[in-house]
C-alpha cells in the first residue's frame, strides 16, 4: 500500500471494521440500468466499476462520455437490486477504479447490507492491490484471473520538502499558522518534518496499520500474524494469492458470468452503471434538449430529503461554468444558490449535506456555515462525510444538527495557515530590479518583494489567531462544547471518523444513506418513505455556457491539463505544491486547508 503527499504527507486512516446495514431504504432520484441485452430482470446483477469515485457527475456525463464511479448513484444501484426478491447474486467487477478508503467502507457497508437480505455476492477483479482486497473482503467470494496479480503491500508515507528547491529559484515562502499540527506548509517552509507531523503520522500509521490487518485476518479466517507475513511479501502470483488466502477461485471473467447463468437460472444483467439517455442530435429538437436539458425530479407527493453535495476544494464566489472541465470545487456562492433553491421548496423536510473537501478558504467556509446555521433553524440540517471533511471542510459540518462519518472518515485538522510567496531573489536573479514608492505603514504587506516586516508579522498573526478563534468558537457551538475542550483536539491535528467520534466532533458512524435516514428521523419522517432530490441540480449546457465565473482560487483548467500529462508520482508531488502555491498567490488571508491528500494503491 502506497500512500502519495498532496502537501506535506499523505496517509491512510482507519481502515472498516463493524459494518453494518444502512437505516431505511430510501428512494433515489436515480433510473434503473438495463441488461447489457435488452433482456428482462435477471436473477444476477453486475456492477462494474472503474475509474475515479466523486459523489457528482461529471458535465461530460450527458454525452455518455463519463466513466466515473457516482457513489450515490452506485448506492442506490445496489440497495435496489439487494431488496428485490427477483435477484439472487450481486456481482461486482472491479477494474481500474480510484476508490478512497471510507468510499470502499461505505460500499463494503452496502455489500455487508446486501448479504443480510440474503443475496449472494461476489467480487471478481483481474489484478489486485490493497483497495481490491479491502472491498473485496464484504463479499461472500472472491475470484480473480488466473494469470493476475496480488499488491498486498505495506503503508508508506510520503513526505516532500521543497524549502531548498525554493530558494535556488529564489523564491521564499513565508506563513504562519495556527495550530500546532497545522502542518501543511511545511513542505515550502522547513527541509524536514517537524515533531508533531511526525507525532501525528507515526500515530496514525500505527493505528492504520493494526487496523488493516484486523480486517483482512477477520474477514480471510486468518490471524493478524498471517495476515502481516503476508504483507511482508507484498507481490503474489494468483495461485500464491489463492494459497494464502486472500482470493477464493481464479476464474475468468466471462468464465464466471457463464457458471453464474448456470448457477442461478438466468443470464446477468448490468445493474450499475446507468447508462446515460442522450438525445438524439441529428434534428433540430433533439439539439435544442441536449442544450437545455437539466434535473427536474418527478413529483411523488412524498416528503424529501434534500441532499446537497460539496465536494472539492472550497473557494470563494462561483466555481468555473466551464463544463468543458472536470474539475470539482466547493463555490460559496453556488452553495448559497442550492440552500435557496432547498429553502423555496416546501416538499424539503430536512437536509443531508454531503461534504467529500479538504478544505480551502477560510473565508468562504464561514460564509457557508452561516447559511447552514440559518436554513438549520426552520428544518434539520445533517452532515454525511466522505473520504475527507477536514479543516474547511469540518467547519461546514459543525453547522449541522448531527454528524456522520465513516470509520475512514479523514476529517478534523481544526487550523488555519496563510501567508506569501517572496520572489524579490527570483527577480534580481532574472535582472529585474524594482523601485518601490508607498504610502502607510504597512503598504507592502502583502508584496511579493520581501518578506513580512515585524510589525506586518505582528498585525497578520494577529488575524490568523481571529480566524482561528471564531472557527474553535464555530465548532464549540455546534458541538455543545467549551472553547477550551474543542481546542485540545484542534490545533490542525487530522482524525480518522472513528477517532473524531471518540473526542466528540462526529456524532454517528456511518453513510450516506445513514445520514439520510437519520436526517428524515430529525424531521420525524418515515425512513423508509421519502423521496431524495440531489442538490446544487444538474445545470444544462446553455446556464454552464452562459453562466458568470468568478472564483478566489482553484486549480487552473490549464493546470489540470498539465498533471494528466504527467506520470503519477509526478503529477502527485506538483499537483501538491501547485494546489497549495495557488491558494498563497490568491491573497487569501487565511487558509483552512487540510495537511494531507490520501491515496490508496
Amino acid at each position: 500500500m502506497r500512500l502519495r503527499s498532496s502537501i506535506a504527507a499523505a496517509l491512510l486512516p482507519l481502515l472498516l471494521l463493524g459494518l453494518s446495514a444502512p437505516a431505511g431504504a430510501v428512494h433515489w432520484p436515480f433510473p434503473e440500468a438495463k441488461s447489457e441485452d435488452g433482456k428482462a430482470a435477471s436473477p444476477v446483477r453486475v456492477f462494474k466499476l472503474s475509474g475515479e469515485a466523486h459523489d457528482t457527475k461529471s458535465p461530460w456525463s450527458i454525452f455518455g462520455e463519463d466513466d466515473a464511479v457516482v457513489i450515490p448513484e452506485l448506492l442506490a444501484a445496489i440497495d435496489r437490486a439487494a431488496h428485490d426478491k427477483a435477484v439472487k447474486a450481486l456481482v461486482f467487477r472491479i477494474g481500474d477504479v480510484a476508490l478512497g478508503l471510507a468510499q470502499i467502507e461505505e460500499l463494503a457497508e452496502a455489500l455487508t447490507a446486501a448479504r443480510a437480505l440474503k443475496k449472494r455476492v461476489i467480487v471478481h477483479f483481474e489484478s489486485g492491490g490493497n483497495a481490491d482486497l479491502l472491498l473485496a473482503t464484504a463479499a461472500d467470494e472472491v475470484h480473480m484471473t488466473p494469470e493476475g496479480t496480488v499488491f498486498l503491500t505495506g503503508l508508506r508515507a510520503e513526505v516532500s520538502f521543497y524549502k531548498e528547491l525554493l530558494q535556488t529559484l529564489g523564491i521564499a515562502a513565508d506563513i504562519e499558522s495556527q495550530g500546532r499540527y497545522k502542518s501543511a506548509p511545511e513542505p515550502m517552509t522547513r527541509t524536514t518534518m517537524s515533531d508533531a507531523a511526525r507525532e501525528e503520522l507515526e500515530a496514525l500509521l500505527d493505528s492504520i496499520y493494526g487496523s488493516f490487518l484486523g480486517r483482512l485476518a477477520a474477514q480471510r479466517g486468518l490471524t493478524t500474524d498471517q495476515v502481516a507475513s503476508l504483507v511482508d511479501v507484498g507481490l503474489f502470483t494468483a495461485d500464491q494469492a489463492k494459497k494464502g488466502k486472500l482470493v477464493d477461485q481464479l476464474t475468468y471473467w466471462r468464465d464466471l458470468l457463464d457458471t453464474l447463468t448456470t448457477r442461478f437460472g438466468g443470464a446477468p444483467a448490468l445493474a450499475y452503471p446507468t447508462p446515460e439517455e442522450t438525445p438524439e442530435i441529428g434534428s433540430i429538437f433533439g439539439l435544442l434538449e441536449l442544450l437545455t436539458r437539466s434535473d427536474n425530479p418527478a413529483e411523488t407527493g412524498r416528503p424529501r430529503v434534500a441532499v446537497l453535495t460539496a465536494e472539492g476544494p472550497i473557494v470563494g464566489g462561483r466555481g468555473e461554468a466551464d463544463f468543458m472541465s472536470d474539475a470539482r470545487v466547493v463555490a460559496s456562492q453556488d452553495f448559497l444558490d442550492a440552500l435557496d433553491d432547498i429553502e423555496k421548496d416546501p416538499t424539503v423536510k430536512a437536509i443531508v449535506v454531503r461534504i467529500d473537501s479538504p478544505g480551502g478558504s477560510a473565508l468562504a467556509s464561514d460564509v457557508m456555515w452561516r447559511a447552514l446555521v440559518r436554513v438549520g433553524k426552520s428544518r434539520p440540517v445533517v452532515a454525511s462525510m466522505g473520504d475527507v471533511a477536514a479543516s474547511g471542510g469540518y467547519y461546514i459540518a459543525s453547522a449541522a444538527k448531527r454528524i456522520y462519518a465513516l470509520e475512514t472518515t479523514t476529517t478534523g485538522s481544526i487550523g488555519v495557515f496563510g501567508g506569501k510567496l517572496v520572489f524579490g531573489d527570483l527577480l534580481d536573479k532574472l535582472g529585474v530590479h524594482t523601485v518601490v514608492l508607498e504610502r502607510g505603514k504597512h503598504a507592502g504587506l502583502f508584496s511579493s518583494l520581501q518578506p513580512f516586516s515585524d510589525s506586518e508579522r505582528a498585525v497578520f498573526k494577529a488575524n490568523m489567531k481571529h480566524t482561528y478563534d471564531t472557527f474553535v468558537n464555530r465548532v464549540a457551538t455546534g458541538r455543545s462544547m467549551s472553547y477550551d475542550a474543542v481546542h485540545r483536539i484542534a490545533q490542525g491535528r487530522v482524525w480518522t471518523g472513528k477517532q473524531a467520534r471518540a473526542v466528540g466532533l462526529v456524532d454517528e458512524i456511518g453513510g450516506l444513506e445513514d445520514a439520510v435516514a437519520g436526517a428524515a428521523s430529525l424531521a420525524r419522517l418515515d425512513p423508509d418513505d421519502v423521496d431524495v432530490v440531489m442538490f446544487p441540480r444538474d445545470r444544462s449546457i446553455l446556464e454552464m455556457i452562459s453562466g458568470d465565473s468568478k472564483r478566489l482560487y482553484a486549480p487552473r483548467l490549464e493546470l489540470q491539463t498539465l498533471l494528466a500529462s504527467l506520470p503519477r508520482p509526478v503529477a502527485s508531488r506538483v499537483g501538491a505544491l501547485a494546489t497549495l502555491l495557488d491558494g498563497l498567490l490568491s491573497k487569501e488571508m487565511s487558509l483552512a486547508m487540510m495537511p494531507f491528500s490520501l491515496t490508496i494503491e
